[in-house]
């Protein structure tokens, strides 16, 4: 059973750990391993309609994939102790008060364009900085210390000043 339980934390931590970011779209019902995956991606955009929930202690079980971890990053501890302990469910608007979701839009539509714009941003600026600073959120959400996550940043940040991508987009910025 504890490679069941290895297996599922692989695939559910797959978004959080590609290069590239990830944003989940979520039109409806996101509970159980939908939820643990979501929480995974680096965003999060919903429609007004959508459910979040936690129901896994009202079957005698408890949170699985590491996402008890996850879930106290993002909403907190308080929250989510909520959604796990009570097994409730809880709208988008209210996901977003907690942290869990970025964005919430009216419909399926407007997913689409929310996410399309998100993109949009994220292709306007540098590749390299982007997945360089994707690194270094996850290495200070994950460092035991604000030294610790300071020293990865710096190496990072001098990483990506040595660019060529840099020079060209500070070249860029200055001519406007």
């Amino acid at each position: 059973q504890k490679d069941r339980q290895d297996l599922f934390f692989e695939v559910y931590s797959k978004p959080l750990d590609l290069h590239a970011p990830v944003i989940a779209k979520i039109d409806g019902y996101c509970v159980g391993g939908g939820l643990i995956l979501a929480m995974y991606c680096d965003m999060r955009v919903a429609t007004e309609g959508s459910t979040f929930g936690v129901p896994v202690t009202d079957i005698g079980q408890i949170p699985t994939g590491g996402s008890t971890y996850r879930a106290i990053q993002l909403v907190g501890e308080a929250a989510a102790k909520e959604l796990v302990f009570t097994a409730g469910y809880v709208d988008a608007p209210a996901a977003a008060d907690v942290g869990l979701v970025n964005r919430v839009v009216a419909d399926a539509d407007a997913l689409d364009d929310e996410v399309e714009g998100v993109l949009a941003a994220i292709r306007d600026t540098g590749r390299t900085a982007v997945k360089r600073s994707k690194e270094a959120l996850n290495a200070a959400a994950d460092a035991p210390d604000l030294e610790t996550a300071r020293e990865r940043e710096a190496e990072l940040w001098w990483e990506q000043f040595a660019t060529d991508e840099r020079r060209e987009l500070v070249d860029e910025f200055n001519e406007d």
